[in-house]
């Protein structure tokens, strides 16, 4: 009996730690509940504050804006003050070492952009908002077994609908070998745990939730375009051909009937275009007053018609070594984005050798 004493102490310490390892997994259910709604269309505004970053979505229309404040911790410039006649006497290394040590400055970056598709997924995550499970009320201010460090230092997702009112929740952490994150409702005082994926999107949506395209008009709805460069201005007509039993999108002249394979080249080139990010305030100012460079302006089917002007800055003129930054202003987005200064400044200058010259 006593040879088989430490093979049964390792057996129940084995037996233990399985236990405490299943009650840490999470019980799925397949009845949620519902728990809060709110149709899309009736939100208004959308908070999500974590530490150092916030994300604020307000309503424009059928669209919305996003403002992005983020503090960001750089390193100041060093002093240009040498160390004072006796300043190092009696001082120990340590305290030395900590003197020279660079001192950090907090930033605040601010910028924004319009959303895409993906946002609008993720406000279907409250029409309802279910819950996996409900953890329970909660009536003191420790939330720390649900990953909440404490309720004013918490992310904070905050939503408004029509008529102002909020609903407040604090986001937590996932839960054991799940996607499933604990989510706590300010106003019942009750920690739920809900479907992760979409909710925890929102924390990178200047990643993921700028739009980026500059046309909405789909291919097969465009007739021509117009363009305009250096005073000069063409039209493009769009046509289709039949192509191995289906049909093909071509560019042509005005006046012609053959594909020009140039213009369809350019049009492709253009219509890849897309928002790196959107301009910020000065940026904003100074493309208000910049020359256009060149625009093209689609054209579809009962005149509906989209437009993408090009224009570009210089951050510092008398820098020689300072580029060029390239925007566009599309109706689309009603905002300027900077765009790739490479490709635009190239479609740029190839644009007037394809542009047919005006007969008198």
């Amino acid at each position: 009996m006593n040879k088989l004493a430490p093979y049964l102490v390792l057996l129940a310490i084995s037996l233990g730690l399985a236990y405490f390892a299943d009650q840490k997994k999470e019980v799925q259910s397949s009845e949620k509940k519902k728990w809060w709604q709110a149709e899309p269309q009736t939100i208004e505004e959308v908070l999500y504050r974590m530490e150092k970053k916030e994300f604020k979505a307000k309503r424009r229309g059928e669209r919305f804006w996003v403002d992005v404040r983020e503090e960001v911790e750089k390193e100041a410039p060093p002093s240009e003050e040498g160390p004072k006649e006796g300043e190092q006497e009696g001082k120990s290394e340590e305290a030395l070492e900590a003197k020279k040590a660079p001192e950090k400055l907090t930033e605040v970056n601010e910028t924004g952009f319009i959303v895409n598709e993906a946002f609008f997924k993720f406000l279907d995550t409250f029409n309802p908002l279910e819950a996996v499970r409900v953890i329970g009320k909660i009536e003191g201010d420790d939330l720390s077994p649900y990953g909440l460090s404490s309720k004013d230092q918490s992310t904070l997702l905050e939503i408004t609908v029509k008529g102002g009112k909020k609903k407040s929740f604090l986001v937590g952490e996932k839960s054991y070998g799940s996607r499933n994150i604990y989510l706590y409702d300010s106003e019942e005082k009750t920690v739920l745990l809900v479907a992760g994926g979409r909710l925890e999107e929102f924390s990178k949506a200047d990643r993921t939730m700028i739009e980026r395209k500059l046309l909405k008009l789909a291919k097969e709805d465009i007739t021509k375009l117009q363009l305009a460069i250096d005073e000069k201005t063409d039209t493009w007509v769009q046509d289709k051909k039949r192509v191995h039993g289906g049909e093909s999108y071509f560019w042509r002249e005005e006046n012609a009937t053959k594909e020009n394979t140039s213009y369809s080249l350019w049009v492709n080139k253009i219509k890849k275009i897309q928002a790196i990010r959107f301009a910020d305030e000065t940026e904003r100012s100074e493309l208000d007053q910049a020359a256009e460079l060149f625009s093209v302006n689609f054209i579809a089917s009962g005149n509906e018609s989209e437009k993408i002007i090009f224009k570009k800055i210089v951050k510092d003129p008398s820098d020689e070594n300072d580029r060029p930054q390239y925007f566009a202003l599309s109706d689309y987005l009603g905002e300027y984005v900077l765009v790739s200064s490479n490709r635009v400044e190239a479609l740029g200058k190839e644009l007037p050798g394809l542009m047919q010259p005006k007969k008198d």
